[in-house]
């Protein structure tokens, strides 16, 4: 956990370059980082909508995929996590594959990056440890 330099917050760093907890911090600070894309953007993007189309045929609505649709913490906003990280399989074609992707709040998100063990059962049921290779205990 790291302070937040803006508002002294404690949250969780994704990268160790990371100095406030939120883009409204980093804004009220003078410092919006400018994030390049990576050149498979479009390709994720397409699959992002892809799985907000799924999620709303099964729920009626977009939900986090981790909590249900009950999650007290949609409130915050919904992200699209990779379950193999991009770091892990930078270039596999199934890397964006709606398959390797979940929809969850920020700390659904942030429960994926406390221990990568966290997304075993995931992985085994959606057959991602054959597909990208990746050990699971």
């Amino acid at each position: 956990m790291k302070k937040c330099k803006s508002c002294s917050r404690e949250f969780q760093q994704f990268r160790t370059t990371d100095k406030y907890c939120s883009y409204s911090c980093a804004k009220k600070e003078g410092k919006i980082p400018v994030k390049k894309l990576p050149k498979d953007n479009d390709e994720f993007e397409r699959q992002r909508a892809k799985l907000d189309q799924l999620l709303i045929e099964r729920h009626g609505q977009v939900i986090c995929e981790v909590h249900g649709i009950e999650c007290e913490h949609e409130w915050m906003g919904l992200q699209t996590h990779h379950i193999v990280y991009r770091s892990e399989r930078k270039h596999h074609p199934m890397l964006h594959n709606v398959i390797n992707l979940i929809k969850c709040c920020i700390p659904g998100h942030n429960w994926f990056h406390e221990k990568k063990s966290n997304r075993n059962q995931l992985m085994k049921e959606r057959g991602l440890d054959e597909i990208f290779g990746v050990y699971v205990e």
